[in-house]
């Protein structure tokens, strides 16, 4: 008896992940925009779509149900789905920490904020701004609802304390969509962040081309100490343990880096160059400076991290390691849509190095006690220009023509009075 053949398995591998109807939505307005699917026409069956996309029937249906939100499709039980507008409308959400309206990150997190609007403007996205609660870091009931009702296409987030809870709670793995985080510590797995590593190998290029080095560090987002020993002990660096300054971010920026840049120059044995590896600490570590006396740079070089255009004024020559924000949001909107069009992986974290820019102090004018001109120099006279005299006239015109109808309603008051005691005598006598 012939054995009997089994017949393949006509079940297939389904994807697993969290926003798989994001992506398959993605790709039909990819189709769209290329002119596959035309406006007006119908588009194909969820059994031909089971075909092409490897996701369930109801992660088809509920990209059905996204694209309809959006106006794209017409859902009409009985007929199937059809185009009904061209026109692609993306929306992003960016989740913010409360830093955004005041405190030390406040700077940081604007600039980010408007490097994505202008991003956005010129791609002609919607961007919507959402801001955790101070208190609780929850990302407020407007993000809730716009994230359940499928209005966000992706998320970026910048300094967001409420990260973790968010990307573990029900809500997210049930309405998750593409993300990427913006940040100083590792967690999401997609991310862009700052290279740590790179800003202190500059700060130490600097410092060696003038033969410095003892060196200090001042920072509230401090460098991860294993490797910033290795570095300084590979490229033979002395930095003490009392050079180093470390504080968590405060609410005001004047309220950090005084204390840690005071107690470095206090110590015993000076350092010769000081790194400030936060902008967020150079305000206060700057009038530490001031106060101490200390030179600049003939006694201390200063190397300090900063954001471009953050607007800071620096009160004596320094050497910037400045983060671009612009680059900061096209990376993570560069793996944005990685995200969007190929799904997630393993993840990806993207580090940015800054670049050297020289900065030169503000001028202030000097007020320095006048010196007589010496002989054969021609000097100012003394006395008033024509210029001057003809103001002071002028002035002196206006006042006078403001002042004598007064004076003379004080002058006819008087003669009344005067006139009236008159009477009153002469009536007396009689």
């Amino acid at each position: 008896m012939p054995e009997k053949r089994k017949r393949p398995s006509t079940k297939r591998a389904t994807g697993t992940c969290a926003y798989g109807y994001l992506l398959i939505a993605g790709d039909i307005l990819r189709r769209i925009e290329q002119g596959e699917y035309p406006e007006g026409t119908q588009l194909p069956s969820i059994d031909v779509l089971e075909t092409i996309y490897p996701y369930s029937r109801m992660t088809i249906l509920r990209a059905m149900r996204h694209l309809e939100t959006k106006g794209i499709l017409s859902l009409t039980r009985g007929r199937g789905s059809y185009i009904q507008k061209v026109q692609i409308h993306h929306c992003v959400g960016l989740l913010t920490g409360a830093e955004v309206f005041g405190g030390a990150s406040g700077a940081y997190v604007s600039l980010i904020a408007g490097a994505m609007r202008r991003y956005t403007q010129r791609r002609a996205m919607e961007l919507r701004l959402y801001v955790e609660d101070r208190a609780t870091s929850s990302p407020g009931t407007h993000f809730a609802e716009d994230l359940r009702m499928g209005r966000l296409d992706g998320l970026v987030t910048a300094n967001s304390r409420g990260l973790r809870e968010l990307r573990g709670g029900d809500l997210w793995k049930r309405y998750a969509v593409p993300h990427v985080d913006i940040g100083v510590q590792t967690g999401p797995p997609w991310q862009v962040m700052p290279d740590d590593e790179a800003l202190l190998q500059m700060a130490l290029d600097e410092f060696a081309s003038q033969g410095i080095t003892r060196i200090g560090l001042v920072s509230n987002a401090p460098l991860n100490e294993s490797p910033m020993q290795r570095i300084l002990t590979e490229r033979g660096f002395e930095c003490r343990p009392e050079w180093i300054g470390r504080a968590g971010h405060p609410d005001s920026m004047s309220a950090t880096g005084y204390l840690q840049m005071r107690d470095i120059l206090g110590a015993p044995m000076r350092p010769e160059g000081i790194l400030v590896a936060d902008d967020v600490a150079f305000s206060g570590a700057m009038l530490a400076v001031l106060q101490s006396g200390v030179r600049v740079p003939e006694e201390l070089r200063i190397v300090t991290h900063t954001n471009r255009g953050n607007g800071m004024i620096y009160p004596f020559p320094v050497v910037a390691l400045e983060y671009d924000p612009e680059a900061f949001v096209e990376r993570a909107m560069s793996l944005y849509e990685g995200l969007r069009t190929a799904g997630p992986d393993a993840g990806e974290v993207v580090r940015i190095a800054p670049r050297r820019v020289e900065e030169m102090p503000l001028s202030f004018p000097r007020h320095e006690p006048a010196t007589p001109p010496a002989r054969g120099q021609t000097g100012r006279r003394g006395g008033f220009s024509l210029v001057e005299l003809l103001v002071v006239i002028a002035v002196l015109s206006v006042l006078a023509a403001m002042l004598l109808p007064t004076l003379q309603q004080s002058l006819d008051s008087a003669r009344t009075m005067q006139c009236s005691n008159q009477l009153k005598q002469i009536g007396s006598t009689f």
